[in-house]
Formats: C-alpha cells, sequence, structure tokens
C-alpha cells in the first residue's frame, strides 16, 4: 500500500510467526491470552502456550480456538489460561502448533489478580479515545494542508509510549472505547493525511487501509498488553468501516452507503474478533460488557453502542440498528444490576463502572443514559464512574439525579464522574466547551494524558490525570467513601 506493510508493523511482526500478545483478567484464577499470526491461512491449526512459574520450566501448556473476520490481514487466536495461583508472576511463550510443529514466541511474562479481599494498595489505569502512533495516526508531522490536525511536539512521548513505560505500575490498563481510529480511513484519505493513491476506488483504499491500521494497533498496544492485562470497553469508533452510514468523498461527491462496506468491516467485526474479555465468566456478553472482581475492586464495564434498555435505543443517531443490538432487549441492564446488588461490600469496597459515552458533562453524548444508569448507580452506592468519548479531561462533582451532591468528594452519596477522552486521536483534541457545565469542577483541553486510580485501603481513593508526554499529575483528587462494615 501507501508504505510497505511490515515497516509499519515493526520487527516483532515479522521476526515470529506469532505476535500481537494480549492479556485479559478472567474470573478468579484466570487469564485470557489472545495473540495473532500473518494471513488467514492458520485458521485450522492448534493456539497453544506454554507456562509455568519460571520462564526456564514452561511445562504447562492450554490450547485454544482461532477466528478470522473476512477482510483481516491476520488470525486471531484466543487461549484461556485457568487455576492459576493468585499475586504470581507466570512466564508464557505463544506458538501455533502446524504439522506437529509449535515454534514458539520470545518468553513473556504477567501477574495474576490478587485474589478479592486484598486490601493492599492497588493501582490500575484508564484511557480513552486513542489511535495509533506513527504515520497512520498521531505522529510529529502531518500534511500541510491539514492544518486542524493534532501534531506531537518534536520529542514528546506520546500517550502509547508511556503506557509501554508505565506498565509495570498497574495490576491492569483499561481502554474505555474507541481504540484503533480505522474508521477514519476514508478522512485520512480524503483529507490528505494518508496519500491517495490515482485510479484507485476510494472504498478500496479505504478498506486496506483499515485494516493496516488495526494491525499497526494491535501491534503497537502488545508492547504493553503482552505483561499487562489489557481490558477494553467499546466505543463507536469500533463499529463501521465509516463513522456514520455512508461517506462522501468531499472531492467528488462519490456516496460510500453501509451497503457497499465489507461484512468484515461493519458490526464491530474487528472488536469482536480480536479482544478476548471476560464475558462468559462474569456473566456478561463476550467484550461488549463484563465485569472482574480484584483486591478492593469490582470494575465493571458498560456498552453505550446498543440497545440501553427499558426501550431506549443506542444514543448514535447514525448508526444502522442492524450494527448495535446486541444481545437481547434489556439483557445488560438486568446483568448490570445483578452485579451491582451481588457485591459484598464488606469483601470488596469499591465499586467502579465504566462506559464510553458520558451522560453528564460539558459535552455530553448519551441521549437516554442518564434516565437508565443513574438511579442503579445510585441505589447500589456506585463510588466512580468513568467515560471516554470527548476528547478533553473533564471532572465532574458527585453526581445523582443530574444534581451535585453537596459533600463532594466528603462522603458523597451519588457517584463521582470523571471524562477522559484526551489519549491522543491524530484528529485532535476537542475545544473548550461554550457552556460549562454546572457539575463541572475542572476541565483540562489541549493535552494528551491519562488516568490512573489508586486505591489506598477501603476509604480512600485518588484520581490522577496524567500527562503522557512527562508524567506530570495534572489533576489529582482524593475520595472518601465510609464503606462501613455490614
Amino acid at each position: 500500500m501507501f508504505l510497505p506493510l511490515f515497516s509499519l508493523l515493526g520487527a516483532t511482526a515479522a521476526s515470529s510467526l506469532t505476535y500481537q500478545q494480549r492479556l485479559a483478567y478472567a474470573g478468579d484464577d484466570g487469564v485470557n491470552i489472545a495473540f495473532n499470526t500473518k494471513g488467514n491461512n492458520t485458521l485450522h491449526s492448534t493456539p497453544t502456550v506454554f507456562y509455568g512459574t519460571s520462564k526456564d520450566d514452561l511445562t504447562m501448556q492450554a490450547q485454544g480456538l482461532s477466528s478470522i473476520y473476512q477482510t483481516s490481514l491476520s488470525t486471531t487466536h484466543k487461549v484461556k489460561l485457568r487455576n492459576l495461583n493468585p499475586d504470581t508472576r507466570y512466564f508464557y511463550q505463544t506458538c501455533l502448533d502446524i504439522n506437529n510443529e509449535c515454534p514458539r514466541s520470545d518468553v513473556l511474562s504477567f501477574k495474576t489478580t490478587v485474589p478479592a479481599g486484598d486490601q493492599r494498595e492497588f493501582k490500575f489505569a484508564v484511557l480513552g479515545d486513542m489511535g495509533v502512533m506513527g504515520p497512520l495516526g498521531l505522529s510529529t508531522e502531518a500534511p500541510s494542508k491539514v492544518e486542524d490536525y493534532a501534531r506531537l511536539d518534536e520529542g514528546e512521548r506520546s500517550t502509547m509510549k508511556a503506557l509501554i513505560d508505565n506498565k509495570d505500575k498497574y495490576q491492569f490498563i483499561v481502554h474505555n472505547g474507541d481504540h484503533a481510529y480505522a474508521d477514519d480511513a476514508g478522512k485520512e484519505i480524503t483529507a490528505g493525511y494518508i496519500e491517495d493513491i490515482p485510479d484507485e476506488p476510494l472504498l478500496q483504499q479505504m478498506s486496506q487501509t483499515y485494516e493496516l491500521i488495526l494491525e499497526t494497533y494491535f501491534n503497537q498496544t502488545s508492547q504493553f498488553a503482552s505483561s499487562t492485562p489489557y481490558m477494553v470497553g467499546v466505543g463507536n469508533h469500533e463499529q463501521l468501516l465509516t463513522e456514520g452510514k455512508e461517506y462522501t468523498d468531499p472531492e467528488t461527491g462519490e456516496k460510500i452507503l453501509i451497503d457497499d462496506i465489507p461484512k468484515g468491516q461493519r458490526n464491530f467485526a474487528f472488536y469482536k474478533d480480536r479482544y478476548f474479555m471476560p464475558g462468559d465468566e462474569s456473566g456478561g456478553l463476550d467484550n461488549f460488557w463484563w465485569s472482574i472482581e480484584t483486591g478492593p475492586l469490582k470494575y465493571i464495564q458498560i456498552n453505550t453502542e446498543t440497545d440501553l434498555g427499558e426501550g431506549v435505543k443506542s444514543p448514535d443517531e447514525k448508526q444502522d440498528p442492524a450494527q448495535v443490538n446486541q444481545g437481547e432487549p434489556n439483557q445488560q441492564i438486568k446483568w448490570l444490576e445483578d452485579q451491582l446488588k451481588n457485591v459484598d461490600r464488606d469483601v470488596t469496597p469499591w465499586v467502579v463502572v465504566a462506559g464510553h459515552r458520558p451522560w453528564y458533562g460539558s459535552l455530553d453524548d448519551c441521549e437516554g443514559c442518564a434516565d437508565i444508569f443513574d438511579p442503579l448507580f445510585t441505589k447500589y452506592n456506585v463510588d466512580l464512574v468513568l467515560h471516554g468519548h470527548i476528547h478533553l479531561y473533564e471532572r465532574l462533582a458527585p453526581i445523582s439525579g443530574g444534581k451535585k451532591d453537596n459533600n463532594g468528594l466528603n462522603n458523597p452519596k451519588a457517584p463521582w464522574y470523571i471524562i477522559s477522552g484526551a489519549a491522543g486521536h491524530y484528529d485532535g483534541l476537542d475545544e473548550m466547551p461554550d457552556e460549562i457545565n454546572e457539575n463541572s469542577e475542572k476541565i483540562i483541553q489541549g493535552e494528551f494524558g491519562y488516568d490512573e486510580i489508586t486505591i489506598h485501603n477501603r476509604t480512600h481513593l485518588t484520581h490522577a490525570f496524567i500527562a503522557s508526554k512527562n508524567d506530570t499529575l495534572f489533576d489529582v483528587q482524593t475520595l472518601y467513601k465510609a464503606h462501613k462494615f455490614n
């Protein structure tokens, strides 16, 4: 294409049969491992993980299943590791058994989750709206005619690199929707961010670029996801090759309709195929809604890109209804209430919920969401709600029913809301809102960053918004919740 494929994917992809290793916590004693192999001709081979507590003695092994979607440049392999010891360092190698030959990857490692009820200090990271780094995404360069697109300053560290550098600080890293931004391929081409190929149909260029961006993204994220569990939620940019139902070339007026787009590039195909979240283990739905319970924390990921329950449709009017109906009507909301009411707060004092679109804030974009989720979050005393989608940082007050809790961060009854979608998409950060929501406490615009959550004990939790470029703490606040024993 525009650049040689594996010059963008990097040396790892070219030197090993298996690559793009990524981990996720699953249940009390499990880790899900996904990895890929180049091409789509390895679907019927056997993916295998060798593992053990010593890098020189990988005697245990587990096998899994493979999958692919129509347009993918690689095959995804998923293997479950179970009956693992808690809070233990494991070493592993991935391989694909073809004709009784299984060349192994380099030795990698991860640490299992601490058991529920462990009250030691606990730290995890959350980001939203990142995208790839380099020629197909955010970089220090952009074509001169694309003046409004974001750039990194020369030598400035990206969020991707910050996560790679800091990965060992965290129990896990959460990406709260909008991952590779592969669906922006058309805009990148027609705006001149990526070179147009004369006489090649725009849809073909878009489709090729879409998969190239995904390959690049998973190669980049695997540099932290292969050792620190990478937990993900879905956003609006995971749905379809184009952002809406159709795409119009601004120069030629050519229209690309949803029915023209390859099936492998619609209906969240790559998101369903590539990730391996604990939906089954938590009674959720695949990668779309799931939960984990570890140490002092119950973490719940919800989906704001589907029917929300009680007859409330997806908040994105551009989406085709066939694209957003994951699960049965009310399935997510019933699951969510069951998750919330069954947390033993004596064992697991802190409950954090994340979903991509915000329903409170100066640039809210989730119509109907507050009516569905707010009553449950208040009823079951959710402590913190995290959102992305808006490309800036906004710390709100604890809110219930649209109103600020007068206690602020001193033992509020309402959930505390934070919006953080400034990890670094090439299209830039959002402008400062014209009107600031009355419940807004602080807005940071124009800086790339991500969130760090530190649970100190059963009563104190600190949230920090961290500058990706140099680890500066832009905003730090501590929440006190009594969390009395029953």
